[in-house]
């Protein structure tokens, strides 16, 4: 069996443990948000969102297409303000919507597999309705982000389930002496859509006994500017063609026997690994 041949649904476990997706936009102020938010709230809860609250949070002004940027120099030196969020939680747990004058997104934290394109469709309409009254509305950033998490148990069979070009211990000793190992890469798909990819190995204990290695894959895919034209004309198509494109980096970051061993129905945690889970349609 090759990589290319498995398909999303041929897989019967996960790791998946949060969705991101969020869209940046500026030309919008706190009024219009306000004005056209009893149309979002209806909207929302035929979704199933049951809760709303407001929460102040500061705003960091910077440059989104930068994904090197130097976070301690621009809290330093940016322009710092206070923005009103409304936040909207769904009535299954872990399920909120976040809405600004400069960003909406939505963020899934995961105890059974979601297909994240039914949160997209939600990030479009409530854009839709701010485009209704922001007449200076301007999409300047689309993304959606997964992070995969499980916990090794012996951190010598890491190769055994993820691929040493992404995830590479050159001494296992570095890493229980230095608690974390990290690797950061950025690059481009098509000239169109940007991507982040974070692997990260963190050294700890579970039990208070027993050693134990957190790892992250952690992919971000993302438009900016310009090519956030796509959007207009055909959301849904490209936010499935994203959500496409990171199934495809994520096969690549995991082993073909790993990924073998999700497609089986009886898949158990075991003294390897831990945190996979059954996925809803199994």
């Amino acid at each position: 069996m090759e990589k290319s041949s498995i398909k999303r649904e041929n897989l019967k476990h996960n790791f998946l443990k949060q969705i991101i997706i969020r869209a940046d936009y500026r030309g919008v102020d706190e009024v219009e948000i306000t004005q056209i938010l009893p149309q979002i709230k209806d909207y929302l809860n035929s979704q199933n969102y049951v809760k709303y609250r407001t929460e102040v949070a500061k705003e960091i002004d910077f440059q989104l297409e930068d994904p090197n940027t130097d976070m301690e120099f621009i809290t330093k030196s940016s322009n710092v303000r206070q923005t009103i969020v409304h936040v909207f939680q769904n009535k299954e747990s872990g399920i909120f919507v976040k809405i600004s004058s400069s960003f909406v997104f939505a963020t899934i934290e995961m105890a059974k597999y979601q297909n994240c394109l039914k949160y997209c469709t939600e990030i479009e309409e409530i854009i839709n309705y701010i485009k209704i009254k922001a007449k200076f509305f301007e999409l300047v950033r689309f993304g959606i982000r997964k992070i995969n998490q499980c916990i090794l148990l012996d951190v010598s069979k890491l190769n055994d389930y993820f691929e040493d070009k992404l995830f590479r211990l050159y001494n296992i000793n570095e890493l229980t002496q230095s608690k974390t190992f990290q690797s950061k890469d950025c690059f481009a798909i098509k000239d169109l859509f940007d991507v982040n990819l974070i692997c990260t190995i963190v050294c700890g204990e579970i039990n208070d006994q027993t050693p134990a290695y957190q790892v992250t894959f952690d992919s971000d895919i993302y438009l900016l500017e310009e090519h956030c034209l796509k959007l207009q004309d055909s959301f849904s198509s490209t936010a499935t063609e994203m959500n496409e494109f990171l199934f495809e980096i994520y096969k690549e970051a995991i082993t073909l026997p790993f990924l073998e061993k999700l497609m089986k129905p009886d898949f158990v945690n075991n003294d390897e690994i831990n945190g996979v889970e059954k996925n809803d349609w199994i």
